[in-house]
């Protein structure tokens, strides 16, 4: 419509579309390859160990009360959570649909939960309960295990005022505190939630955001198989009153944020 009402003329347009394909031209986007088989290419074990290392290096520890690294042969640890064991939820949207999947939908894939079991030695007991419900047990659990989550979500579909964590998920961490000495909580995002309220009484936080088919990555730094890397890309916001944030981390209303960006214990 600018073109044909002169506003922009149809010299710019080429000028443009003709640098756009010099540079597709120049990174070999239009050469004529042989064909690979693309299931033995995509999804390799190479790929996987890649996206496995990714997960691990982009998970960012928030709080730690000296519980993290777990020990791999510590006795008893107790998982719970939405995201404990849905690599759906771990993938988030633009994955095998739009507004991706929530659950094991994920050929190849591995859950959080399936990373904890392959990590954690022989002799360690791994018990799993969606809600963190286990009436018979007697004893308390050395390590629980949260998972928490989001349901995926892309583009208008997701937006929420007030991005918390779920009233099932914290019951399910409050659950786990009566079964587990010890509660870190993972958090499965695709944004920073509102945990100021809560994050107190975890002895250890966690933000793994969405790692994708590669769950046993978060396995691995919470076992200490791979230190802790990760820093957070943006402010944390501590509330909602906070917002937004500005690019030198001051608040809109002039509070302490909840963790600052580059955060990463």
């Amino acid at each position: 419509k600018a073109v044909r009402v002169g506003r922009i003329s149809e010299t710019r347009i080429n000028d443009a579309v003709s640098r756009i394909l010099y540079q597709k031209f120049k990174a070999g986007l239009f050469d004529v390859e042989p064909k690979v088989n693309t299931l033995e290419t995509v999804g390799s074990e190479k790929h996987h160990a890649l996206a496995r290392k990714a997960v691990a290096e982009s998970t960012v520890l928030l709080k730690n009360n000296s519980l993290l690294p777990i020990a791999t042969n510590t006795k008893n640890i107790i998982v719970a959570g939405s995201g404990a064991d849905n690599v759906g939820r771990q993938c988030g949207a633009w994955t095998i649909e739009w507004q991706g999947i929530d659950g094991n939908w994920l050929p190849g894939g591995t859950s959080i939960l399936q990373g904890i079991k392959q990590t954690v030695s022989q002799s360690s007991v791994v018990e799993y309960n969606l809600g963190g419900n286990l009436p018979n047990k007697s004893k308390k659990a050395d390590i629980g295990i949260a998972v928490v989550s989001e349901k995926p979500y892309a583009e208008g579909w997701g937006d929420n005022a007030t991005p918390t964590i779920d009233k099932d998920d914290l019951q399910a961490i409050d659950n786990l505190k009566q079964l587990a000495n010890k509660v870190v909580v993972v958090i499965i995002s695709g944004r920073p939630l509102f945990i100021t309220n809560q994050i107190t009484s975890w002895d250890a936080a966690i933000a793994a955001w969405l790692p994708g088919s590669e769950g046993g990555g978060v396995a691995d730094v919470i076992f200490g198989k791979v230190p802790f890397t990760g820093k957070l890309p943006l402010s944390w916001p501590a509330s909602l009153e906070q917002l937004p944030i500005q690019s030198d981390g001051s608040t809109k209303d002039n509070s302490a944020l909840l963790f600052k960006r580059g955060w990463g214990l």
